[in-house]
């Protein structure tokens, strides 16, 4: 059984993102780019693309967190509705987490992932999915040390130039309270 509930406090560093995080955020998101097995994305992206992104979960009530290790953003983690079925699969959170790379490997993504959890159930959703791109293999230890299981598998759906990647979807159904 998962551990995690809606009562379960958030991590120490772990606040509501503000304004200025935004840019700190958008860094390292683009930094992930250049591996092609953290991110989707195949180009950078602008602040004002960013701050579109961000501004249209805010404003429907998703929760964006950063996680701050001595006052500067060190990663970030959001959980917005399952983007693939609309309004059938509202109650099924996505998560997006990502951790700047010089703080990779040090524990902060064990410390969003359980953030996520949290979240997730605070926010009413039922059951929670992430995205893991074939050869991305520090999310999938982190997506198995939470207790999530590969319930899907897209092959060589994800193409950076001419590489192509599979996708995994790992998923955990949340306690109910």
């Amino acid at each position: 059984m998962n551990p995690i509930s809606d009562r379960t406090p958030l991590p120490k560093g772990l606040q509501a993102f503000a304004p200025e995080d935004l840019e700190a955020m958008r860094g390292i998101l683009n930094e992930t780019i250049e591996t092609g097995i953290n991110s989707t994305l195949t180009q950078r992206i602008s602040a004002e693309q960013f701050a579109y992104v961000v501004n249209g979960y805010q404003r429907q009530g998703f929760p964006i967190y950063v996680l701050k290790r001595r006052g500067e953003v060190i990663g970030f983690v959001w959980v917005h509705s399952f983007c693939w079925g609309g309004d059938a699969c509202r109650r099924t959170g996505e998560t997006v987490l990502y951790i700047r790379k010089d703080h990779q490997g040090r524990g902060a993504g064990v410390v969003l992932a359980r953030a996520a959890l949290t979240l997730a159930s605070r926010y009413g959703f039922g059951s929670i999915v992430v995205w893991v791109l074939e050869g991305n293999d520090s999310s999938l230890r982190i997506a198995k040390a939470m207790g999530l299981e590969r319930w899907g598998y897209l092959p060589g759906v994800a193409c950076f130039g001419e590489q192509q990647r599979s996708v995994n979807l790992y998923g955990l159904t949340l306690p109910v309270h």
